[in-house]
């Protein structure tokens, strides 16, 4: 099928409500894709890692996958008795299903619920926003359009589109994108995981051409982030001078306006979480 291609952002743009995403007030950021497999759940522990421990601020992940959600298994959680569903099903404070992870994020896993249908979307929102004590709040969405993805883009106050290079996976992207507009939530830019370098894959040139939306990273393909995967731990911290974890590193350094320096806070930062 033919792909149309959507109107670009000018990197100035860009550059610009990067600096300040979460001064804006943005600090609830879904991270989306079109289809499974590409990342989401990795991008998501990786760069909450990164704003604990580089940073020192307060961070909340929590999985809005109702259907097949795993965040809480990445990170070794496997006993909840109070998931994200019961907090969107009863009136109970959200604060019940945070689990304080030994990586100083804080969790709310999800629980595999087969019957979305009474689920109010709103409710996560409204939930979200009275927890005050959070600089930042990443949503782990359910892949495609459906009700479980609507979750999270309506509980949203901005967007990362996770995509891999290949046009099977960026062309379907285009419908988040287009359901984003449709929603009113801003997509801030694409994250492009699992990059190997080969002749074969779509370029970022091409990328932000389709997508009409600005590359703001192009994470490796690194075996770090399978041997932190096995360790249930994230790869800024178990392996921290991988390529992958300086990616998402800089991503989470973009979040908050700041730049990684390679001076001596950039190498004592690594050393301090070499295992």
């Amino acid at each position: 099928p033919k792909i149309s291609f959507l109107s670009s952002k000018k990197k100035s743009d860009y550059n610009k409500n990067m600096e300040g995403i979460l001064n804006n007030g943005k600090k609830i950021i879904g991270v989306v894709s079109a289809k499974g497999g590409v990342g989401k759940t990795t991008t998501v522990i990786n760069i909450g890692a990164a704003a604990a421990n580089m940073f020192k601020k307060s961070v909340l992940i929590l999985d809005t996958n109702l259907n097949s959600g795993n965040l809480g298994l990445n990170l070794g959680l496997t006993y909840h008795p109070i998931s994200l569903y019961n907090i969107m099903k009863d009136p109970l404070s959200i604060l019940h299903s945070v689990h304080k992870h030994k990586t100083g994020l804080h969790v709310i896993p999800s629980s595999l619920v087969h019957d979305t249908r009474k689920i109010n979307p709103a409710l996560l929102k409204k939930k979200l926003k009275s927890l005050s004590n959070y600089d930042l709040i990443l949503l782990d969405s359910a892949p495609g359009v459906g009700d479980d993805a609507k979750i999270s883009l309506k509980a949203a106050d901005a967007l990362f589109l996770i995509v891999t290079p290949d046009f099977p996976t960026i062309g379907t992207a285009i419908k988040t994108i287009e359901l984003a507009k449709k929603m009113k939530v801003p997509v801030e830019g694409v994250i492009v995981n699992k990059v190997r370098h080969k002749r074969y894959e779509v370029t970022r040139k091409e990328i932000e051409r389709v997508l009409g939306l600005p590359v703001i990273s192009m994470v490796p393909d690194d075996q770090a982030i399978y041997e932190a995967a096995a360790a249930r731990m994230p790869a800024v911290l178990y392996r921290p001078k991988a390529d992958a974890s300086i990616s998402y590193k800089k991503l989470s350094a973009h979040i908050f306006g700041k730049r990684i320096q390679s001076g001596n806070f950039f190498n004592n930062f690594l050393n301090a979480f070499r295992i």
